[in-house]
């Protein structure tokens, strides 16, 4: 589900297979608001889509590229957090790199553990430090839970926000 709280926004999901065994998920949010973080992020989602048709695109090299894409597209005036990870399903093995976005969280048998950033947005800096990529072995069913800001931030009448705390109970 992405629901934009406005008309239009910068926020932007996605889930792909790679092939038969491997898929991709990955969720993002641009700096700021309105059309012009849209039309980033729209470049943004179709650069993500032709790294991944290219065959043997490592989540290090993405990320490499999709930053120097932020970097050449907004020239500096905005910035893109990123949260991307690739599963399969025959070793059981996800691989993901945080890029500055709100940790995901992978919830097995009640027992949470949260991804949480490994390096800064893309677009922050010229040159990203080494791209670890992290990974981790889920030898069953899982659930992942990955969100924008939107989320955590949104407040009850109270003017409360949901908090990220929450988001491990739902």
């Amino acid at each position: 589900l992405y629901q934009a709280h406005g008309e239009v926004g910068g926020d932007y999901y996605d889930f792909f297979y790679i092939n038969d065994h491997v898929w991709v998920s990955c969720m993002a949010d641009v700096s700021g608001k309105g059309i012009s973080a849209a039309f980033l992020m729209a470049g943004f989602q179709a650069h993500i889509k032709a790294l991944f048709h290219q065959p043997l695109t490592t989540l290090s090299e993405a990320v490499i590229s999709l930053n120097q894409n932020v970097i050449d597209a907004s020239r500096g005036e905005r910035f893109v957090t990123f949260f991307i990870c690739k599963f399969n399903n025959k070793n059981r093995v996800l691989e993901y790199i945080n890029c500055g976005h709100n940790p995901a969280l992978i919830e097995i048998k009640n027992q949470t553990t949260w991804l949480t950033a490994t390096i800064p947005g893309l677009g922050m800096i010229d040159e990203l430090p080494h791209v670890r990529v992290e990974s981790i072995t889920i030898p069953e069913a899982f659930t992942m839970i990955s969100y924008t800001d939107g989320l955590v931030e949104i407040e009850n009448s109270k003017k409360q926000p949901f908090g990220e705390e929450r988001i491990a109970v739902v």
